[in-house]
């Protein structure tokens, strides 16, 4: 099994335009829709959740059965959409991908989608 962590700081001003990408998102009622419900969906996600933990501050949290699995779901629309928006409206990112014995970042990520 393998786990993902984002952690971001959403611009004061953008955190309306956050929750918008991720579609539907009601925080305080713990309703997940939108791109984390598509998300749940594919081949191999065996949880996605997104956690808001102050006024601009989340973590989304998922857990993929293999490498394979995960690295589709990197290269898809969505989760290219989803990294685009977390560059422009994030303050600081920090992404962290553990598989048993390695954590690893962002290079993760850049190497799916060169292959």
């Amino acid at each position: 099994m393998i786990t993902m962590t984002v952690k971001v700081k959403i611009y004061k001003a953008s955190i309306m335009e956050f929750e918008q990408t991720v579609e539907g998102v009601n925080l305080d009622t713990a309703k997940i829709s939108g791109l984390i419900n598509k998300w749940q969906n594919e081949e191999g996600c065996l949880s996605y959740k997104l956690y808001k933990q102050n006024v601009s501050h989340y973590s989304l949290e998922s857990e993929w059965h293999s490498w394979n699995d995960l690295n589709n779901h990197f290269r898809s629309k969505d989760f290219s959409l989803f990294l685009g928006a977390i560059n422009f409206l994030c303050e600081h990112q920090d992404i962290k991908i553990f598989d048993g014995k390695h954590t690893l970042g962002i290079e993760a990520i850049e190497n799916a989608c060169a292959n």
